[in-house]
């Protein structure tokens, strides 16, 4: 099998890209980077490419078996013309290429969307083509969705995945950035200096206690890339959707007050989702170092569930967040470093 794959030396690229050169089913892989690279296995062909200018001169993905777009932008402190640039124009320029191929059919797409598809619904998030988009001020979750859209209008061969929160591998808990709950472990790592905070009891967080947060090992989803190109189905021609997530992975409230156990024993959070004063609206990104859209999941948090995912892949599920926690406070400690490039 020949594979083209984007995104390869992501946090999650680069886990599924090493399956892949695991496998000696894997005859070839093509891969694109901003940057001149090379690879020592003699697999792995690197094209320099940027994804979102048109490349319709590749010929490549003419030697293609299946396409895996894993590149994209998890940031949601950069600007909507970000998230559009590197969640939206990679999807429209890889749907026009592959229309262009003279091989047919064309090699199906593997494409790593996420479940912040699901924001400002006010139904569960299901495994099937979106009806309606996340808000525009979401700018990470609305252009992920419009990137998704484009793809399901094309009529390719596709396999959508929703993603959820990825968070450091289950063994040893490596991550490379802040995001997600990784947010506020930072922040308390670094208020538990302050002195005041020592006398703080609970301590105000605009989140729904109610919700769950679908926290995904990131070894678990490369797992799942790897093994979907093996599926029958992938040969079908048809589009299939599936959340990548357990809906039941750890409630807002519980994941909460384990990191305040973890890093602020002696206080515990308190619940902000009704009474969410303006002012701490508009300032708590100033005091916490946690942007505005992220404590919006928080406070809303996505209905989700999963059937057809687990029946797809029940073998290679994705595990509760107790089965990781240890793993999940180790990893940071391990990896944050108050002076690196990550704390910023």
């Amino acid at each position: 099998m020949k594979v083209f794959i984007t995104g390869a030396t992501g946090f999650l690229g680069k886990q599924v890209l090493n399956l892949l050169l695991s496998d000696q089913r894997i005859e070839q892989v093509d891969l694109v980077s901003r940057k001149k690279l090379t690879h020592p296995d003699p697999r792995v062909r690197v094209h320099q490419l940027d994804l979102s200018e048109p490349w319709s001169e590749y010929d490549f993905l003419e030697e293609s078996d299946a396409i895996i777009h894993l590149a994209g932008l998890y940031d949601f402190k950069e600007n909507f013309s970000q998230n559009y640039q590197q969640n939206v124009l990679p999807i429209l320029n890889l749907v026009d290429r592959v229309r262009d191929l003279k091989r047919k059919p064309a090699p199906p797409i593997l494409f790593a969307s996420t479940y912040a598809v699901g924001f400002g619904g006010d139904q569960v998030l299901k495994e099937e083509p979106l009806k309606v988009l996340p808000p525009t001020y979401q700018s990470y979750a609305y252009t992920k969705a419009v990137a998704e859209r484009a793809l399901t209008d094309s009529g390719l061969a596709a396999h959508i995945f929703r993603l959820g929160i990825l968070v450091g591998d289950s063994v040893e808990g490596h991550f490379e950035k802040i995001d997600g709950p990784y947010y506020l472990m930072r922040f308390l790592e670094t208020a538990k200096k302050l002195p005041l905070l020592r006398f703080l009891k609970r301590i105000p967080l605009p989140y729904s206690p109610n919700g769950f947060l679908p926290l995904v090992p990131v070894d678990s989803a490369a797992r799942i890339f790897y093994e979907a190109l093996f599926l029958p189905a992938l040969l079908e021609g048809e589009q299939h959707y599936y959340g990548v997530f357990n809906p039941e992975s750890v409630q807002v409230e519980l994941l909460g007050r384990s990191i305040f156990k973890e890093f602020l024993p002696g206080a515990e959070p308190r619940p902000l989702h009704k009474e969410f004063p303006h002012w701490i609206e508009k300032n708590q990104t100033k005091l916490t170092g946690i942007p505005k859209e992220f404590f919006n999941f928080s406070i809303a948090p996505v209905m989700l569930e999963n059937p057809k995912f687990v029946s797809t892949f029940g073998a290679h599920r994705v595990p509760h967040f107790n089965e990781f926690r240890l793993t999940f406070f180790k990893g940071f400690h391990r990896c944050y470093k108050p002076n690196s490039a990550m704390a910023q």
